[in-house]
């Protein structure tokens, strides 16, 4: 119930926020019993970030909100926080931005989206969900699915790479204060549901207290931020010389049941 209220809050600031639009008529992906959903491609700009162009067609006689969890984009998990309220009867055009992951996927080519899809009654929020599933378009067709493949990079740092996940730190910034920002690129290697936890990270031998929980839906990749107060502070003035630390946490989730997987330190240098 907290996941609907919290879409319903987000709604207003993340509807329309790009002004871009994708030509031709969607393409229907889903026709269920009380609703529709057609899919219309994907609009890239380099300013506002990816967007996803979708229509919702409520064909009951009741107010519906929808909302998507996340997006699988050609295997690229994406956070959306996206909901809306369609009345009876009525079609809403949508789009839905992912500019988390715009700026590594240039050369995309949208093969294959799924979205977590969840739809239930506006009026009675206690209701059993009307829908929850996963929806797959194929802009391409079945047989031009291509999952997207990262290509590594000289700087790329490798953080870990066990049974479950490798994770690199492709970039580094300073972020608010004397924070520093990690910029995160972490694939899963099994079809569990994974959230990849961090609590604790050392910068030359000093802990910090940080929080981190990145998701992954089956073997899914996805880029993150993980933000570590206070530690420019730590840094040396030398490039590949800054020992880090890292306390990591594998939890598999099944529904609201959750249970760990895999703790591990890892280390590298920066």
């Amino acid at each position: 119930m907290i996941r609907r209220w919290l879409f319903a809050v987000f709604l207003i600031v993340l509807l329309f926020v790009s002004s871009a639009s994708a030509e031709g008529e969607p393409v229907l992906v889903l026709d269920y019993k009380a609703f529709s959903v057609g899919f219309q491609g994907l609009t890239i700009d380099e300013y506002y970030g990816n967007t996803l162009h979708f229509s919702f067609t409520n064909q009951s006689t009741e107010s519906l909100m929808v909302s998507i969890d996340y997006l699988l984009m050609d295997g690229v998990l994406v956070e959306t926080f996206f909901a809306d309220l369609v009345e009876p009867g009525q079609t809403s055009a949508q789009q839905v931005v992912v500019e988390s992951a715009a700026r590594y996927m240039s050369d995309w080519e949208l093969t294959e989206v799924v979205a977590d899809l969840w739809v239930y009654s506006a009026e009675n929020l206690y209701d059993a969900d009307v829908y929850h599933g996963e929806v797959t378009f194929l802009p391409q067709g079945k047989a031009h699915i291509k999952p997207w493949v990262r290509q590594e990079k000289p700087s790329d740092i490798q953080v870990l790479d066990n049974f479950l996940v490798r994770m690199d730190v492709i970039n580094a910034s300073k972020g608010t204060g004397s924070d520093v920002c990690l910029y995160l690129y972490t694939r899963g290697k099994t079809e569990r549901n994974l959230t990849v936890r961090i609590q604790k990270v050392w910068i030359n031998d000093t802990p910090i207290e940080v929080y981190y929980a990145g998701r992954l839906i089956r073997n899914s990749s996805v880029f993150s931020t993980l933000d570590v107060p206070g530690g420019l502070d730590l840094m040396l003035n030398i490039p590949g010389q800054n020992r880090i630390r890292m306390t990591i946490e594998y939890i598999e989730r099944d529904g609201q049941k959750a249970r760990t997987l895999k703790r591990e330190n890892v280390s590298f240098t920066m």
